[in-house]
């Protein structure tokens, strides 16, 4: 479990396919407390991934290996990674940790791509086109992750979202350097999701009934 609440940018130092059709990343962050042991879940790009050998340490830096299966590459943006991108790292959330953002499983539902980038002033809006299935669950002043990040909908437009960044999301995150086109990790909020698979499953029950 994570809070969207982004500490720690770390960079691409390897991506190379497996032999499954996965992805092997190999990421250097600085030093996260605590630290990272294998088997632990960390979310890049607000997905959640395990450490797959034992992490190694260079100075104040440690450098994290993962693989992300077909599967994962499948629904979120990991495979656009390239050796030098920047990616949000968030550790996983400990008993008794402040939950400052919202609850996030690291469970990327689908990919967006940035639509549009407004600037004026202080007044920094980015709006995300997403897939259809995603559209249906996006509630105006609900929570969102994006990339990672703990955010707040502004807005609704079809199948089109947007979100108001403040200055410390701007100078604490990668979200005031991406461009229009890019890809962004979704992941809704899980009650939302919850909430519409109930009813869902009332409407095909109720369906089935009659």
């Amino acid at each position: 479990m994570f809070t969207g609440l982004i500490h720690h940018i770390g960079q691409i130092r390897a991506a190379e396919p497996t032999g499954n059709g996965g992805l092997a990343l190999r990421i250097s962050v600085a030093a996260l407390d605590p630290r990272p042991q294998e088997g632990d879940s960390i979310a890049i790009e607000g997905c959640c991934l395990t450490v797959s050998e034992p992490p190694e340490v260079h100075g104040e830096c440690c450098e994290l290996a993962f693989e992300a299966i077909p599967q994962t590459l499948q629904h979120t943006m990991l495979g656009d990674l390239a050796v030098g991108d920047e990616v949000h790292v968030e550790s996983a959330l400990r008993v008794g940790d402040p939950l400052g953002g919202h609850m996030v499983q690291g469970h990327v539902d689908d990919c967006g791509q940035v639509d549009s980038i407004e600037c004026n002033g202080d007044d920094h809006r980015l709006s995300v086109q997403v897939p259809v299935a995603l559209a249906e669950l996006l509630v105006p002043q609900g929570s969102i992750c994006l990339a990672g990040i703990s955010l707040t909908i502004a807005a609704v437009h079809q199948e089109c979202f947007t979100v108001a960044l403040i200055p410390t999301t701007l100078d604490k995150t990668r979200l005031g350097r991406v461009q229009e086109g890019d890809r962004l990790n979704i992941e809704v909020d899980m009650m939302v999701r919850t909430v519409a698979q109930i009813v869902r499953s009332m409407r095909v029950e109720s369906d089935a009934s009659r």
